[in-house]
């Protein structure tokens, strides 16, 4: 979570300081250096206030609301529910992000109808960053390539949602990033001023991509780590 100063009362406070210090130097015969004034404006720096907290929040897409109604999701090439695919992934890319120095929680119950339904509040602060991991599918089974989607309240930094793309291009074979405002949790996320994304892995209904899918879910797992961690580079 990034939290600023405000650097028009923080610049007034320090000028208002180094004023005081100055005037009062010359009262007593002193001349302070102008290396002190420089050190209190040398604190405003922006970088000073961005705190990180090392955490990312993963939500698995689908699976069972706050009554115990069940939504499976997409439907596999072999039968496999999404919503078993994604709690799987979720469940390797904590471990892989945990290699790196990152914790992360992960949220299996339907978040999107617990919060359409049944107003359960969700708070996403202290998180620097939420993924949201779907598996696609099409109508008839002849779409590919990977998905990434994203609220206009997160428009003004897309630099992970682009790593994320690029190492999954490498493995699906193609990749888009795209603006949708009508993703409830993705909204709900988005205003309350966390950075998050909609992943939608590959397409599992299609064969080759089903097919790439699990006999690389260990690269697709890296990939995706690989992309988160540009948060912290």
């Amino acid at each position: 979570m990034r939290s600023k100063r405000n650097p028009i009362r923080t610049f007034f406070l320090f000028s208002l300081s180094a004023l005081l210090l100055l005037v009062g130097g010359y009262a007593l015969g002193q001349r302070f250096p102008l290396t002190i004034q420089t050190t209190l404006f040398a604190q405003t720096s922006l970088e000073d206030d961005i705190e990180l907290t090392h955490r990312i929040l993963i939500i698995a897409g689908h699976g069972s609301d706050v009554t115990g109604w069940y939504d499976s999701g997409a439907i596999a090439y072999d039968g496999e529910y999404e919503a078993t695919l994604n709690n799987e992934l979720a469940k390797s890319l904590q471990n892989s992000l945990s290699n790196y120095g990152v914790d992360s929680d992960i949220l299996t119950e339907n978040v999107y109808r617990n919060m359409m339904y049944y107003d359960e509040p969700y708070v996403f602060s202290g998180y620097d960053f939420v993924i949201e991991l779907h598996f696609n599918a099409s109508d008839r089974g002849t779409y590919t390539g990977t998905e990434i989607i994203y609220n206009s309240y997160n428009a003004s930094d897309l630099s992970v949602h682009q790593a994320v793309a690029d190492e999954l291009e490498t493995l699906s074979g193609s990749s888009m990033i795209y603006e949708d405002d009508e993703f409830l949790v993705q909204r709900t996320i988005a205003q309350q001023n966390i950075p998050s994304m909609l992943l939608e892995t590959i397409y599992i209904d299609n064969y080759s991509d089903y097919t790439l899918y699990l006999n690389n879910k260990a690269a697709f797992v890296d990939a995706i780590t690989q992309g988160l961690l540009t948060i912290y580079r």
